[in-house]
């Protein structure tokens, strides 16, 4: 989620609306292009289109949609705490494949 550092930053300042819009829409919108236009075979060949084939399964999108929501929780309830142990679930989401070897 590129676009979630903004989105906490309009969630800091109460604008839930847009900070949901601008949390998704990119996202959706960059998948939906990327998917349906852009050649992305050499990426799929490469060592790190492989790793992601294999680590980046639906459960662990879920686990970083965790991270990312627990990170928004936080910062619209002003809980500190709450955005490192979201943004370690995140992490822990994109290396389970390195922590597991």
């Amino acid at each position: 989620m590129g676009s979630l550092p903004l989105a906490l930053y309009l969630l800091w300042h109460r604008r839930w609306r847009l900070a949901l819009i601008v949390a998704l829409v990119p996202s959706i919108l960059a998948s939906y292009v990327l998917i349906r236009y852009a050649d992305l075979e050499a990426y799929k060949q490469s060592r790190f289109g492989e790793y992601i084939a294999g680590s980046m399964t639906r459960s662990m999108e879920g686990v970083r949609l965790v991270g990312a929501g627990l990170m928004m929780l936080g910062v619209w309830q002003r809980r500190w705490w709450l955005f490192p142990v979201g943004l370690l679930i995140i992490l822990v989401g994109w290396l389970r494949g390195v922590l597991l070897r």
